[in-house]
């Protein structure tokens, strides 16, 4: 998934995670897979409130 691009935000998920791709990575597919679930979660209340 994609991220900030800023030098500072890459420097800073470098430092937290000493530089391992694979978890930078993995954070930013989860929070994706977060964000993609709350969005279906409201759209499901949305529908059941108008139907």
């Amino acid at each position: 998934m994609a991220q900030p691009r800023t030098k500072r935000w890459q420097s800073r998920m470098q430092k937290h995670f000493n530089g391992n791709e694979q978890r930078i990575k993995q954070r930013a597919n989860t929070f994706f897979l977060l964000g993609f679930a709350f969005v279906l979660a409201g759209l499901a209340y949305l529908y059941r409130y108008t139907m």
